[in-house]
């Protein structure tokens, strides 16, 4: 597994949180981060490819 593609499973994982959290304390500002997140997760693992 190379640098490039932890980093994205990482974004990833992250994003996947910010999701969580902003539902579960109801902060729904939370949720664009957390996309944003979970777009360079997306983006960073698979430019490897």
């Amino acid at each position: 597994m190379n640098k490039k593609k932890l980093e994205g499973i990482l974004f990833f994982i992250a994003g996947i949180l910010f999701f969580i959290s902003a539902i579960i304390k109801k902060d729904y500002m939370s949720i664009p981060l957390g996309c944003c997140f979970v777009i360079l997760g997306i983006s960073r693992s698979r430019k490897e490819k």
